[in-house]
């Protein structure tokens, strides 16, 4: 089999580091890069998209903050709402750590010691608990209608309107085929009525596009079947059976070695020092606060109190120069013991964009906490992990 390499290191990036995925119809493919949601995000994320011809030509287009749902051979299909969203009313107020009453020189207690002192988080009253039973949720309403937009590969966009939210578009048996949710989310009251548990009607229709003019589409008009149903990212990524894909998978491979060919690197923008010190010192800062007390409320004395953080004999370095900077944080944590870990934060991406997530501190302590990480070094007895 032969391999032909195309790239495109001067494609106009998202301005954030971007995660990449591919959609492939009958005619080429279209490499989707959307940043993600990191420390530094603003707004709705961005999205670049490369389209690769089977003649190898590339074009590129910035759809904005539009999101990617799909591709066909006539171009890529993007939309600005491509899931329903719960419409909640009333809530809880949140949190804010001005309006705690607490100490600032207050003493640092351990969790345990609280806990057996106070019983907090464990304490039952002997009087009856009243329950608060929820009302009856309302019933779901139709999803409202949505314009589509089609970017061609030379540039040129059109549209289509449905009358339901559309969140998937895919090429199945010559037939474009819409995702689409006919109402929002259906909410049902649980066993007991204390909690509402929330379902996403999902249904699929196969248009014919031949029509070069058809601007609009009332999917009662078609017959629909159930779609498949799971998180909303899943919809982003919908699976379709093997025998109903338009493309040859005989030759397919899983991976292809790129480190012998030349130009499979991106073009480095000029490096801005200031702007290179505010993401470092950002992520420096996340890291180096691992071990700073949390604020905790206990129902056992019904005040705040000031609780040991499980990270201790806290270390932080900065290593590497832009754009292999990285943030190295050295820690041992509480529930694991003395077992040592270091963590590498990479700050920028291969293309010197900042690429550390909004939730950074959230996923360590998610790893940490399920044990989702590997052996010890065997020369060191130190754990490593990276972002």
């Amino acid at each position: 089999m032969s391999i032909k390499l195309v790239t495109w290191p001067d494609a106009p990036l998202p301005p954030l580091a971007a995660t990449a995925r591919i959609l492939c119809e009958p005619t080429g493919l279209w490499v989707i890069y959307t940043e993600m949601d990191t420390l530094w995000s603003s707004s709705e994320p961005r999205s670049t998209a490369v389209h690769i011809s089977q003649d190898l030509t590339v074009s590129t287009i910035d759809v904005g903050m539009l999101t990617p749902i799909g591709a066909d051979s006539t171009g890529l299909w993007c939309t600005a709402e491509p899931y329903p969203v719960v419409e909640r009313s009333g809530g809880s107020r949140a949190f804010d750590p001005a309006l705690v009453q607490i100490e600032e020189d207050a003493p640092v207690e351990d969790r345990e010691d609280l806990v057996r002192s106070s019983g907090a988080w464990s304490r039952v009253d002997n009087s009856p608990t009243e329950i608060h039973r929820l009302p009856t949720p309302p019933p779901a309403v139709a999803t409202s209608p949505v314009t589509l937009s089609r970017y061609r590969p030379g540039g040129n966009i059109d549209f289509l309107t449905v009358d339901r939210l559309v969140s998937g578009v895919d090429v199945v048996r010559g037939k474009l085929r819409l995702t689409y949710h006919p109402t929002g989310p259906v909410q049902r009251l649980d066993p007991g009525g204390t909690s509402i548990s929330f379902s996403y009607p999902i249904e699929v229709i196969d248009l014919d596009l031949s029509d070069a003019r058809m601007s609009e589409v009332f999917v009662a008009d078609y017959d629909s079947t159930p779609g498949a149903r799971g998180f909303p990212e899943e919809w982003l990524n919908t699976s379709i059976p093997e025998q109903d894909l338009d493309v040859d998978t005989d030759e397919m491979v899983a991976a292809i070695d790129l480190s012998a060919y030349d130009d499979c690197s991106w073009t480095l923008p000029a490096e801005d020092s200031a702007e290179v010190r505010i993401h470092v010192d950002t992520v420096l800062e996340h890291l180096a606060n691992l071990d700073t007390p949390n604020l905790m409320w206990s129902n056992g004395d019904d005040r705040w109190h000031r609780i040991r953080s499980d990270y201790r004999d806290l270390v932080v370095k900065v290593r590497e120069e832009w754009p292999l900077t990285e943030v190295v944080a050295e820690f041992t944590y509480a529930p694991r013991g003395t077992q040592r870990f270091r963590w590498r934060v990479p700050v920028f991406d291969n293309a010197g964009r900042p690429r550390v997530p909004r939730y950074l501190t959230v996923y360590l302590m998610e790893d940490l906490d399920t044990g989702h990480y590997g052996e010890p070094d065997p020369e060191t007895g130190v754990i490593h992990l990276r972002h």
